[in-house]
């Protein structure tokens, strides 16, 4: 998963370079709500493919890197925060290794000492650098710098070497224009070294005592999201998407970017599997829906994913021990004898 301020990000991308954001957003398959909910994620190969898009409408390869004139201040939402409290550009940088997990997951950071300056560096983890497409590591290189230049108010630190983990494109000027420092393609993480001295200089939004706090909630946060139990995590996809589509194993399993095996296995260990756990979901679905005389018994169906209205009718029988219908009826007359009640009470 990636946080959805990736997605804000590429947003502000597509707009300031007039395409049309919504339309691509609805083709990669991402629910452009997902941008006012805090701390939501997306798949990564949701991400992926809308960057993959981005490239494909606009005929520019190299679009990603125009991330840094259309920077996106507030899409690291908490992190951006402790970052801009923090005293200077190495102690933001050092946040962002250690609240790494707040961004999403399948990919590492670090940051490395070098005779020469301070090296920020990140890397997909290897289930995922090779559907990543060009335009995702130029935008994040670009977004780097962009936030870079927002922070210090245009003071930006100086450059040193730049890395790319793809092949050199024909046309580096771009590149050269907006790194203005050594560039190396083909390398086996994306990285920026920067001068050491720079990157010292004291922030004009440092707050040491906001800092503290911000930490501590991002810790916080960070045990929440460790603390998320597999099961749980399926639940909670399956109870967003089901009414979306298919929602198979393999599906849930590439939205939550682990391989089938991975999520089988963590299931397993919660002395649970799939099977049950989507089972579960239907069933306090079907209790909502089916309570709510908003739709009709074959909607109730498609909404829960059965293929079949028969196969709702047998799932009824199992978990209510009569068919959706008559289940429905016996709410509905619970309901006014509930109302009824209360009325009497009230008289």
């Amino acid at each position: 998963m990636v946080h959805a301020g990736f997605v804000a990000q590429a947003v502000n991308l597509m707009e300031g370079e007039g395409l049309d954001s919504a339309v691509l957003l609805q083709r990669a398959g991402i629910d452009k709500s997902v941008l006012q909910q805090a701390g939501s994620f997306v798949p990564l190969a949701d991400a992926f493919r809308l960057m993959a898009l981005v490239v494909e409408v606009s005929g520019n390869p190299g679009i990603g890197l125009r991330a840094y004139r259309h920077y996106l201040p507030g899409g690291l939402q908490l992190l951006g925060h402790v970052m801009m409290s923090s005293a200077n550009l190495q102690q933001a940088m050092q946040s962002v290794v250690q609240y790494l997990p707040l961004l999403g997951s399948g990919f590492v950071a670090g940051l490395s000492e070098e005779a020469d300056g301070l090296r920020f560096w990140f890397a997909g983890i290897a289930e995922y650098t090779q559907v990543r497409p060009r335009s995702v590591e130029d935008m994040l290189m670009a977004s780097i710098l962009g936030f870079c230049r927002w922070l210090t108010g245009n003071h930006l630190p100086q450059l040193r070497e730049v890395e790319f983990t793809y092949p050199q494109p024909a046309d580096t000027a771009e590149h050269q224009r907006l790194f203005a420092c050594d560039l190396k393609f083909g390398a086996s993480r994306s990285s920026i070294l920067f001068d050491r001295q720079r990157l010292l200089q004291p922030l004009s939004s440092s707050n040491e005592a906001l800092a503290l706090l911000l930490g501590d909630f991002a810790r916080y946060q960070m045990e929440r999201l460790r603390g998320t139990t597999c099961s749980a995590r399926v639940r909670a996809l399956l109870l967003e998407r089901l009414s979306q589509g298919p929602c198979d194993m393999e599906t849930v399993a590439r939205w939550m970017n682990v391989s089938k095996r991975t999520l089988q296995r963590g299931l397993i260990e919660e002395g649970t599997n799939f099977k049950s756990v989507l089972d579960e979901v239907r069933q306090q679905l079907a209790s909502y829906y089916l309570r709510h005389r908003t739709y009709n018994l074959f909607r109730i169906s498609e909404l829960l994913g059965f293929k079949e209205s028969s196969s709702f009718h047998k799932a009824c029988l199992r978990w209510y021990g009569m068919p959706p219908g008559r289940y429905r009826a016996q709410l509905f007359d619970e309901q006014l004898c509930a109302a009824s009640r209360e009325l009497v009470s009230e008289m």
